[in-house]
């Protein structure tokens, strides 16, 4: 997928708002009846409903204004027990796909999660509709429990254990940025 200029620099910054204040998830109902056709008999079956959401809390109505004109979506205010309105952005489905797909080559934190979301709902989509098997559930279930166990991992800074760089590392750095900061301009 090839992103016009403006719109690289629309998703990084989308991908940024995510990675840091984003959650996403699959969201898992229990309340689906489905009517299941054996071979000789109707019966009714509790069908388990997972469907994949995205969400992005934020007490900066500006930022979550951004994210709703650009990607659509809900938002509401979350009830909470600070002095501040707490506002969340929600996007479910196809649009929580949508977005994760045009973030995911920007996002850091969230990657491993991102791709989990997307391999889940290439999965749910390539299937019929109706009763899952027993493959599917136990598929939608790992996938269920994977992204749970995935925000429970908490990696430390590799500088907080490195000493100071030295200032000649740090002028080749300097020069490195500033050179692709001209090639860019240049472009």
């Amino acid at each position: 997928m090839e992103l016009k200029k403006t719109n690289v620099a629309r998703y990084s910054y989308l991908a940024g708002l995510f990675d840091g204040e984003g959650c996403i998830y699959i969201n898992k109902n229990h309340q689906k009846t489905i009517i299941s056709r054996d071979k000789k008999y109707l019966r009714k079956m509790k069908n388990p409903h997972y469907t994949l959401n995205t969400s992005t809390s934020m007490c900066d109505g500006k930022a979550i204004d951004f994210l709703w004109g650009n990607l659509g979506g809900y938002v509401r205010l979350k009830s909470t027990k600070t002095n501040f309105p707490i506002y969340e952005h929600t996007l479910c489905g196809k649009k929580a796909y949508e977005f994760i797909k045009k973030i995911l080559p920007f996002c850091i934190t969230k990657k491993s999660q991102i791709e989990l979301g997307i391999q889940f709902y290439h999965y749910k989509t390539s299937r019929k509709p109706g009763f899952l098997s027993p493959h599917d559930l136990a598929f939608y279930e790992e996938c269920f429990q994977k992204i749970k166990n995935l925000k429970r991992i908490f990696l430390n800074p590799q500088c907080a254990t490195l000493e100071t760089k030295s200032s000649d590392l740090l002028k080749k750095e300097d020069a490195i940025v500033q050179s692709a900061i001209e090639e860019e301009v240049a472009v």
